[in-house]
């Protein structure tokens, strides 16, 4: 089956995400039981993309939720998310998860 194939998954929900097709983008990600960091970060980055920024935030909670790390790709696409919702809290918890799993350097918050 090619949604058991990570980066066809990953792809076919970028694919989905990227025409505007959240309903197939969702529909490819749920279909699958190999869900990953990359499918995960495929669909926030949708998400993102299509405005739906609360649920491109939420899905770094239900990411880990899955038991899956957020990795820098992660924290790059939701980052963003956060300075556009204005969610200063959880764009200070995502900097410090990043600082502390070495993804940026040491920086100070201001």
């Amino acid at each position: 089956n090619y949604l058991e194939q990570p980066f066809v998954h990953s792809g076919l929900i970028d694919f989905y995400c990227k025409c505007g097709d959240m309903v197939s983008g969702r529909r490819v990600f749920y279909g699958s039981k190999q869900r990953n960091a990359v499918s995960w970060t495929a669909l926030m980055s949708g998400y993102a993309a299509n405005g739906r920024l609360d649920q491109a935030l939420r899905s770094i909670v239900w990411m880990q939720q899955e038991g899956f790390k957020p990795d820098v790709v992660t924290i790059a696409t939701v980052l963003p998310v956060c300075a556009e919702l204005r969610a200063i809290k959880q764009g200070k918890e995502i900097h410090c998860y990043a600082l502390k799993n070495l993804f940026l350097p040491n920086v100070s918050l201001v």
